[in-house]
Parts: C-alpha cells; sequence; structure tokens
C-alpha cells in the first residue's frame, strides 16, 4: 500500500473514532469533512445548543510533539474561516453559540479538548 493511502486510511479510522467517542458523549454529528477552498472542517457536531467544529490529531506517539502541537496559529485560521463559511452557508444565526474543540488521539489514548482555541482575532469577529 502507497505511503499516502495508508495515511489516509489511518485519517479515516481515527476520525471515525473521534465521531464516535463524541456521540457516545451525547453530541449529534451534523457532518463530516466539509471542504472549501482553502479549508475543511473534520466534524461538525452539536452539543446542547452549541456548535462544535472539531479539528481530529492523531500521532502514533508523542515523540515530536503531542497531536495538538499540529494545530498551529495558521491552522486556526483556515478552521475558523471555514467555521464562518459554514454558518454562513447553513445560514445559522451568528447568535448561535459555537466553539472550536479538537479530538486529540496519540498512540491508544484519545482526549477531548473543548475550547481548543478562540476566534483568532486577526479575522476580528
Amino acid at each position: 500500500m502507497k505511503k499516502r493511502e495508508n495515511h489516509r486510511k489511518i485519517g479515516k479510522e481515527k476520525e471515525d473514532l473521534a465521531v464516535f467517542y463524541l456521540q457516545k458523549a451525547g453530541c449529534h454529528i451534523l457532518e463530516r469533512n466539509f471542504y472549501m477552498r482553502g479549508g475543511e472542517l473534520d466534524i461538525v457536531a452539536k452539543e446542547g445548543e452549541t456548535i462544535l467544529f472539531v479539528e481530529v490529531k492523531y500521532r502514533r506517539n508523542a515523540n515530536y510533539g503531542g497531536p495538538e502541537s499540529a494545530i498551529t496559529y495558521q491552522k486556526q485560521i483556515h478552521i475558523a474561516k471555514t467555521a464562518l463559511y459554514y454558518i454562513k452557508k447553513k445560514n445559522i444565526p451568528l447568535e448561535c453559540p459555537f466553539r472550536f474543540d479538537s479530538i486529540v488521539i496519540c498512540g491508544s489514548s484519545i482526549q477531548w479538548i473543548k475550547n481548543a482555541f478562540d476566534f483568532p482575532e486577526t479575522l476580528g469577529f
């Protein structure tokens, strides 16, 4: 199997695990892999009335930093821009509460980080 195909397969498996984890915690999954030019949302979910934009990151181990270290400020900007596009496209009122979470998987350990990051100031929301 080619290396790229293997990465995609592992990525999908870990996103499936994250979806299961969120559902088990009582979240309703609204969308997976929402794309726009320049960005992607791994998972869009709802916890109560709050819309969650969830980034999933996986590392086999933490030898080169944990999975959360891959959610750079630049990545946060892309996620936030895509979230704004999603909100507009789905006609979600801007008053609706939302947050940016992440599911980080390191080896066999999984952690849900609520409020993983705030809306980037450079976007002026």
